[in-house]
């Protein structure tokens, strides 16, 4: 009877340690799949922030080819702009030289105007005293030639 209560003894606590050892085994499969499914969202997000980083990795690169066009194009546009300014400034400088040359040109046929104006004064200053001379020594001449 001894043996047989013992072994009974056995079965139930066989029994109980397999029904621990289940609940353990159960309570370790459902930490796994808690893990496992922890993991795969984690691999889930991962995944969608590697696709929004390459998205905006490619946006950035868009965005860059975009400014290097547009700083390409404003360059462009710069150095026409820098063209015309300096094609401006030569002929206004040629204006000016040929305004200058104009007004020197004028000046010097002024002057020789006035040269010319000044040597006819003279000459007929000298006439007039030639003339009045003249007139005084035929005044004269013409008193003589009466008084005798």
């Amino acid at each position: 009877q001894d043996l047989s209560g013992g072994s009974s003894d056995l079965r139930g606590g066989w029994r109980e340690l397999q029904d621990r050892l289940e609940k353990r085994f159960e309570l370790l499969r459902e930490r796994v799949d808690a893990l496992a499914l922890g993991e795969a969202r984690r691999d889930e997000c991962l995944s969608a922030l590697q696709a929004k980083l390459a998205d905006e990795a490619e946006q950035v690169q868009g965005l860059r080819a975009e400014a290097s066009k547009q700083q390409a194009d404003l360059q462009q546009v710069a150095g026409e702009v820098i063209a015309r300014a300096e094609r401006f400034a030569n002929d206004a400088v040629k204006v000016s030289e040929q305004a200058c040359t104009a007004m020197e040109a004028h000046w010097e046929a002024f002057r020789a105007r006035d040269a010319v104006l000044e040597a006819l004064q003279s000459r007929v200053g000298a006439l007039t005293d030639g003339l009045g001379m003249e007139c005084k020594l035929r005044q004269e001449a013409v008193a003589q030639v009466a008084a005798e």
